[in-house]
């Protein structure tokens, strides 16, 4: 979550310090929309899609932002929006709100859902000063309750209606289901008589269900309402011309283009993208006022110049509530007020008349699509900007500009966390994340150039400090490391690696101790298996292909599958070992013992013949038994039974 900033000065702060204070399921209800919140987000972002153009050289010296509205004037053209479950924000709820707007001249919006009755909310606002209200009403199935509320509003002193139009059922908001939402149980509904014991009965969506009237029409409200009572009445929720037509036609007072801050119907357009088509509708018939997405001063500003007179707000609200009560709302009046009046001048507003009222401009906006590249078209708002000017001018304009895609981390972060959530660490960690900048841009060979000695580096620095690595097979083949050099294969020079081999054997078989067992199977067998055969001399006794049978010579090298060995004749044969029978011998030595024994002509005699030496020990060995690398029968313990046959 996002750090409360030391000082709130825009909206966004304000909403980063209300998160921080409010619980996540009351943030969440405050700050989500229905379904996918496409509309919740577009609603805000439709603002940026144009840019102001400002007048210079005019004499501001006398800004005036006031207009009248319920033959009242308020210090500029905006109102808080009928919020309910205000006393989810803060204990004194409505009653704070209403303080506040009296106090910044600006009109309040009392909802259906409030939890004070509508008696308890003027009265708050007009112990500060004047203000006027107006009620907002939904179409019941108890005719009687809504005539109750509608009386009660007009004798608090409400001036106006505002019949809710875009909810014939409540929006499916995902985290209200998932954590199945209710009002906390201290609250209640005085205007729709509803108790806290009565809420706590039922789920949110039942209780909408349970007095809301699905089956209203123009027809069937307009009229009965006009009959009960003589305040203005408004339609809120309209984005279409064509509702706008049937507004004028039923003789309604105003229009509220509203998408329900996207809490009921998701996808549909954001209300600023509606706006301009509205109020070419309107024609000077029929009042025109806007919600929904207004996060700033200029956000205002940019919706008067498209048709609207007036603009409500309606979440900033709850956040300012959340944040320190009346004074939090304060403070978000404070902060729109001082944006919209900071960019008055830039405009050459210096009197009410400037603004544009739909009930007396005909607008010439063309009709905006979704996805399609905005911009105002000439209007006579340019010609309130500059009176002198002759032929069509721009207010705004962002020529072949789409409207910004969302980022897409954005997208991600929300399919795991509510919007709020998602908005922030959106904002925290990828939008406001510091960037360290160099100084000079260098250019796109230079860039490539330091890419290329940063990985040539890099790579350097890791074969340095990396342990050489065994060569594989295929490299020591390719590399010819186990090649023998033909010019040094000597018979000669391999007889001393085979007296070396003799001593080996010798020493394995136990030849030379003075006490000898009995050698069998069992316990020298498995030695002569596992032991190296490089330096001994083989003779091929039998095998599949004739022409090998008698050749002779010492081992080389000893592999998986072949013997190579060095003949008398100073050649290099490689004979495979599959079908192939050798027959190599070990000399048994003579003991020192015996020798010693024998003196002078005896001791001549006996080396002479040789009577007393000892016969050589004769193996012979099955080849296709025998294919396995000196490595792997060296650490390989082989026991008698299989080692017999070899």
């Amino acid at each position: 979550m996002m750090a409360v900033p030391e000082k709130i000065l825009s909206i966004a702060d304000l909403k980063s310090a209300a998160s921080k204070t409010l619980p996540v399921s009351t943030r969440d209800f405050f700050n989500s929309g229905a379904t996918t919140q496409v509309t919740v987000h577009e609603n805000s972002t439709a603002y940026q899609k144009y840019r102001i153009l400002p007048r210079v050289l005019k004499d501001v010296s006398n800004v005036n932002t006031k207009i009248s509205l319920f033959n009242r004037e308020i210090t500029f053209p905006l109102c808080v929006s009928p919020a309910g479950l205000q006393g989810m924000a803060h204990p004194d709820a409505e009653l704070a709100t209403s303080r506040a707007c009296a106090k910044h001249g600006v009109n309040m919006g009392v909802s259906s859902y409030a939890n004070h009755s509508v008696e308890q909310i003027t009265a708050a606002g007009k112990e500060i000063g004047p203000i006027h209200h107006v009620m907002q009403l939904y179409s019941m199935k108890d005719r009687a309750k809504e005539e109750r509320i509608v009386r009660r509003a007009e004798a608090a002193g409400c001036k106006a209606i505002f019949l809710t139009g875009d909810s014939p059922v409540l929006g499916v908001r995902y985290n209200e289901v998932r954590k199945t939402f209710k009002p906390p149980g201290n609250l209640a509904y005085p205007m729709i008589e509803k108790t806290a014991e009565q809420i706590q009965q039922q789920s949110h969506d039942d209780g909408f269900k349970s007095f809301n009237d699905d089956s209203h029409s123009w027809a069937k409200e307009i009229p009965w309402l006009r009959s009960i009572t003589k305040m203005e009445i408004w339609i809120k929720g309209v984005l279409t011309p064509e509702d706008v037509e049937a507004a004028i036609e039923y003789g309604c007072d105003g229009v509220i283009i509203s998408n329900h801050g996207g809490r009921q119907l998701d996808e549909t357009p954001a209300t600023l993208d509606v706006l301009p088509a509205c109020a070419n509708a309107a024609r000077g018939r029929i009042r025109i006022h806007i919600d929904g997405g207004i996060r700033s001063g200029t956000d205002i500003f940019k919706a008067l110049a498209l048709g609207a007179e007036c603009c409500w707000v309606g979440r900033p609200l709850l956040w300012g509530l959340a944040y320190k009560g009346q004074e939090g709302v304060e403070l978000m009046l404070d902060i729109l007020y001082q944006e919209f009046k900071r960019y008055a001048p830039y405009q050459r507003v210096t009197s009410n008349n400037f603004f544009p009222n739909s009930a007396t401009t005909n607008h010439q906006v063309p009709t905006l699509q979704h996805q399609e590249n905005l911009s105002v078209t000439p209007s006579t708002h340019a010609s309130a900007l500059n009176p002198k000017a002759e032929g069509p001018k721009q207010l705004y304009n962002m020529p072949d500009s789409p409207a910004p895609k969302a980022h897409i981390a954005h997208d991600l972060l929300l399919r795991a966390h509510s919007p709020d959530t998602a908005t922030q660490q959106f904002t925290e960690r990828i939008k406001q994340k510091p960037l360290f900048l160099r100084p000079t841009s260098p250019s796109a060979q230079d860039n490539r150039s330091r890419r290329r000695l940063h990985r040539l580096r890099k790579k350097e620095y890791f074969h340095r400090h990396q342990r050489p690595r065994p060569l594989s097979a295929r490299a020591k083949r390719t590399t010819g490391i186990y090649d023998l050099p033909r010019e040094e294969c000597k018979y000669a020079i391999f007889k001393g690696l085979h007296a070396l081999w003799i001593g080996y054997m010798q020493d394995i078989l136990d030849l030379k101790s003075e006490r000898k067992g009995m050698m069998t199977p069992a316990s020298h067998g498995p030695k002569l298996v596992s032991a190296d055969y490089h330096g001994a001399e083989l003779e091929v006794v039998r095998s599949r292909c004739a022409g090998r049978v008698g050749i002779k010579g010492i081992v080389a090298r000893d592999t998986k599958f072949t013997f190579d060995i060095v003949t008398e004749e100073d050649k290099v044969r490689t004979i495979p070992k599959e079908h192939t029978v050798f027959r190599f011998s070990v000399p048994v030595p003579v003991p020192e013992s015996t020798v010693e024994s024998v003196e002078g002509e005896q001791k001549q005699q006996l080396e002479k013949t040789g009577a007393d030496t000892p016969k050589p020990l004769v193996f012979e060995l099955h080849g296709s038994q025998f294919e396995t690398r000196p490595v792997d029968r060296a650490n390989k313990k082989f026991k008698w039974r299989n080692v017999d046959y070899v």
